[in-house]
């Protein structure tokens, strides 16, 4: 689009900023060997020194939109980064020519190598980002229309469910028991898929919290709300296999940890969120599995699968710690609606069976 000669923006200033000389400037945008004269209706603004007048303004906080020092950095880091692949790949890409295309080249075509995968949540911050100097170029008439319509963010809302396909857990599972202390890490995996409970929940949980005689496990989930988890007789019998492997005869009236790296009836040792973390991280990666699978996913699963096989949602919501219920219904978003119309009083939940059948 081109700057109005009408404009009154102070395109001098904009080039001492920049600390180039202002002729050349003009020369630059025209394309042209042979300074400026008076004429430059028809000038387009190359996309490197629009990022550069906003890095600017930004540094020497021009831009009141933005005042935190860490998004200040964020800003440009991301930037700068865009800007050498610009420069790279795209020298004369006019500002005006930017597009989601051009984004998402630079993101997951020639520079792949160097990013890796990136998050939705990664890519709509550069979106934001890139929103955000569009809107700088507009405000500051150095083009005469925002494009930032250009850049849409990827809807979704984080919590929908990242759940495992039934291929996948047996993939998972089986590695597990290739991991140092299978005993321990299979059990841990298969008591997360099998309750539902947050990792955080599943490290401090004690031994004493499975009341065998009613097939329950108690649990404090956020904010110390406790609650009640049914025990799935495949859950219940590979936790008393991993209890008596390590040397716990009593399971009702031990108050140690349940999952622990010491031996015996006293338990004081727990084993770490990071470290859960760090077995599912090297698991997923062997399987290449997306990123968007964490710990969390064994969550989703469990929910999803009881979705599937006719769990009332309000049922499930109670096992899962929902204070809310609404957010109990984000599980049936990603389940097709045939199988939504199923969703009755069906028991157990497919996920039992499965578990059986890898054992």
């Amino acid at each position: 689009m081109p700057i109005k000669t009408t404009s009154n923006y102070n395109y001098k200033h904009l080039c001492d900023e920049l600390e180039i000389n202002y002729e050349d400037f003009i020369s630059l945008l025209k394309n042209s060997k042979q300074p400026s004269s008076n004429n430059i209706d028809n000038i387009e603004v190359k996309a490197v020194l629009v990022i550069e007048s906003f890095l600017s303004s930004i540094k020497n906080k021009g831009n009141y939109r933005i005042t935190s020092s860490n998004t200040v950095k964020n800003y440009t880091s991301h930037l700068n980064r865009f800007k050498n692949y610009i420069n790279k790949y795209q020298k004369d890409l006019l500002f005006t020519n930017l597009n989601e295309e051009i984004m998402y080249d630079f993101l997951f075509g020639k520079e792949k190598e160097k990013k890796g995968n990136l998050t939705r949540g990664t890519i709509n911050t550069y979106i934001s980002i890139l929103k955000s100097l569009c809107k700088y170029a507009y405000e500051n008439e150095i083009v005469n229309k925002n494009i930032g319509y250009k850049f849409k963010k990827i809807k979704h809302n984080y919590l929908l469910p990242k759940y495992f396909s039934n291929n996948q857990i047996s993939s998972f599972l089986q590695e597990v028991n290739k991991l140092r202390n299978a005993y321990l890490w299979s059990t841990i995996f298969y008591t997360l898929l099998g309750t539902g409970l947050r990792v955080n929940e599943l490290v401090n949980l004690r031994i004493n919290d499975f009341d065998l005689n009613n097939k329950l496990l108690f649990t404090r989930g956020k904010g110390n709300k406790e609650r009640y988890v049914p025990i799935y007789p495949i859950v219940e019998k590979k936790v008393l296999s991993y209890l008596k492997q390590t040397g716990v005869k009593n399971v009702e009236t031990n108050s140690s940890l349940l999952f622990s790296r010491c031996y015996g009836e006293k338990r004081i040792r727990p084993i770490s969120v990071r470290s859960v973390e760090y077995n599912m991280t090297k698991i997923r990666d062997l399987l290449k599995l997306d990123k968007i699978y964490t710990v969390h996913s064994f969550r989703h699963t469990f929910a999803v699968n009881s979705l599937k096989a006719g769990m009332k949602p309000e049922y499930l919501s109670q096992v899962l710690g929902h204070s809310d219920p609404s957010t109990t219904y984000i599980y049936t978003k990603l389940l097709p609606k045939d199988l939504q119309v199923e969703v009755n009083d069906k028991f157990p939940i497919p996920l039992e069976k499965l578990l059986e059948e890898l054992i």
